[in-house]
């Protein structure tokens, strides 16, 4: 789902990516990924406020992405 989600992003359809992010949110909420996801998406679209708070939310977790900074 994240790969997928990832070709969507590349491809500049971030609806498709969004609705990918969330349902892997969704699914995995322990996990970094999806947030991870949902802040690369919302960087593109210029939303950079967005994207913090997403990126954020991502590193707040107790299994934080390995390539995350705080």
């Amino acid at each position: 789902m994240v790969n997928a989600a990832d070709r969507y992003i590349q491809t500049g359809n971030y609806e498709k990516a969004e609705k990918m992010a969330s349902n892997f949110i969704e699914s995995r909420p322990q996990l970094a990924d999806g947030y991870n996801l949902l802040g690369t998406i919302n960087s593109a679209r210029g939303e950079l406020k967005k994207a913090k708070t997403e990126f954020e939310k991502g590193i707040g977790l107790k299994n934080p992405n390995i390539y995350a900074v705080k």
